[in-house]
């Protein structure tokens, strides 16, 4: 599943997590880097790295908003700046360090998996799933 090279390697902890939530790739990251939107495919920035390290708050406010009013309805939008359309937070595409959804799995311990591994956990899901990796 991830690596069968070392015969002595055993698996951490796996933590499932149920419930609408952003998750972030740890190193006390709070926010999303960038969002594409899925429309129009235009990037809006909101942490501008290297020059910055903290959000830009006028692009970031919407997306927080949205993410805080989907995590207690099921339904939050917010509208690209440069196609004017309001899109699902959960349509949205997030840098790697970020993410939106219902279900996450955080894996403790464990080696990189393989893109086999993603296909075919994406499959037995059934759903757009993301992957990040992260350190805490």
């Amino acid at each position: 599943m991830a690596d069968a090279s070392d015969p002595s390697w055993l698996p951490g902890p796996v933590a499932v997590l149920v419930g609408r939530d952003y998750h972030v790739g740890g190193q006390g990251a709070d926010e999303a880097e960038y969002a594409v939107c899925p429309r129009c495919r235009a990037r809006t920035v909101i942490i501008d790295y290297p020059e910055e390290s903290e959000p830009d708050e006028e692009a970031w406010q919407p997306f927080r908003e949205a993410i805080a009013t989907w995590k207690k309805s099921g339904e939050g939008n917010t509208p690209c700046a440069a196609c004017g359309v309001s899109v699902p937070v959960t349509e949205w595409q997030w840098d790697t360090n970020f993410a939106v959804g219902a279900l996450a799995f955080d894996f403790w311990g464990w080696p990189p998996f393989s893109v086999g591994f993603y296909a075919t956990f994406s499959r037995q899901l059934g759903h757009r799933t993301v992957e990040h990796m992260g350190k805490f």
